[in-house]
């Protein structure tokens, strides 16, 4: 399902097609990755989410995993859900001491992939 198509988008027949008894999994498709679209997706009860420009061999399997059951997100959406939620997150004391930090990934100048660097950990012992 694409989340723009000519005279209607992809939300609303997801949303009919998750409201029937027994619903088929939902794989949304397409090239617009903004947050808008990715949590109204979610909210509409996709199973997966995928850029148009995944891989051609992650399709088949992207497909092969919402119909077993699980859920599925692009990378860069995974990253930047991970990003977000990190960040909100209310520290407690297992995560008061763990900073985030931003690390360009040499293989790929384009993205940024995030890592997690544990910075001074005190031990509870």
């Amino acid at each position: 399902m694409d989340i723009r198509m000519s005279g209607i988008d992809g939300l609303e027949p997801t949303r009919r097609i998750m409201a029937a008894s027994h619903p088929p999994r939902v794989l949304i498709l397409t090239t617009f990755d903004g947050d808008e679209y990715i949590i109204a997706a979610l909210v509409a009860e996709a199973s997966g989410f995928l850029l148009k420009d995944v891989a051609s061999e992650q399709l088949p399997a992207g497909i092969r995993t919402i119909t077993q059951g699980d859920s599925l997100l692009s990378p860069s959406v995974t990253r930047r859900l991970i990003e977000s939620f990190i960040r909100d997150y209310p520290p407690t004391p297992q995560t008061q001491n763990v900073r985030i930090r931003r690390s360009h990934d040499t293989n790929d100048n384009a993205e940024c992939r995030i890592a997690a660097t544990v910075i001074d950990i005190q031990s509870d012992a």
